[in-house]
């Protein structure tokens, strides 16, 4: 009994090991991935904007140039990415190399945060106040349901 009881805590001690590094480290685009959370106006908002042919070209135009410019950014968060997840995958975790490195990933993030950021503003003014007023009731049903559940 003793020994199957301590064989399971080791065995779910080194399944937790394993999963570290993915819990800890964030996608390159931060949680969510290809583009985060926060990018932009979520696609099944936009459908509910009544957006004139103008300002889906408008919108589309600002995606492909934020995907662009980003390319660099994206490339350089994967690959601290990559270093900090090889960081935890050895059999002892260095603490000082993995801080050192999330250290690193930090003004990467932030960089990608203000982009973000200006994304939305610039993406917020080709809306109209109707569209832009329909969008914020949107955006927070939406926040309460992904609270709900």
């Amino acid at each position: 009994m003793k020994k199957t009881a301590i064989a399971s805590l080791v065995a779910a001690a080194t399944a937790a090991l394993a999963f570290t590094p993915f819990l800890l480290a964030e996608g390159p685009c931060g949680r969510g991935g290809h583009g985060g959370p926060g990018v932009g106006i979520p696609h099944r908002v936009m459908k509910q904007l009544d957006l004139s042919e103008d300002q889906v070209t408008q919108l589309k135009s600002l995606r492909e140039q934020f995907q662009e410019s980003n390319t660099d950014l994206r490339e350089q968060l994967k690959a601290k990415h990559d270093e900090l997840r090889a960081l935890w995958q050895v059999e002892a975790p260095d603490k000082e190399a993995i801080l050192a490195k999330m250290a690193e990933l930090d003004p990467l993030r932030t960089q990608m945060r203000e982009r973000h950021v200006d994304q939305r503003i610039a993406m917020l003014s080709v809306l109209t106040a109707e569209q832009r007023t329909t969008m914020i009731d949107k955006m927070e049903k939406l926040h309460e349901f992904r609270e709900e559940s």
